[in-house]
Formats: structure tokens, sequence, C-alpha cells
């Protein structure tokens, strides 16, 4: 499946899934390796970013979980 996801051009996917852990480690990972060592922060700082993935696959519960980890 990941197969369709390499086909757009984006690089090498990381398949992962939230409710069960997997893959997280590699996730952050490859996030800490393009991110610039130190910068200044914006006064709103902005985060794009694109979840990709077929219908009920737990995108949703990716981003819930992820983003109540990083507020508290």
């Amino acid at each position: 499946q990941s197969v369709e996801f390499f086909l757009l051009g984006f690089g090498e996917p990381i398949c992962i899934s939230a409710q069960h852990n997997r893959n997280r480690d590699q996730l952050l990972h490859q996030i800490g390796k393009i991110l610039p060592e130190s910068r200044p922060q914006p006064e709103d700082p902005i985060l794009k970013l694109a979840i990709v993935g077929r219908r009920n696959t737990g995108k949703s519960t990716f981003i819930n979980k992820y983003s109540k980890r990083s507020n508290g």
C-alpha cells in the first residue's frame, strides 16, 4: 500500500500507526533530521503537515494522540 504514496514523488514513505505506536520513533527521527539545529521562533508558529491515507485508517487518531501530547 505504501507504494501508492511513493509514486507521488515525495520520497520514501514512513508507514506508522498511532494506535499501536508503530514506527513513531522513525518518524520523529526523520523530522529531526530535516529541522535546523536552532532558529528563532516565529511569533505565530506554523506547521505544515500532510497526513494521508485511506478512509478509516487512523489519520485523526494519529493527529489527536500526538497533538494532545505536545500540548500537555
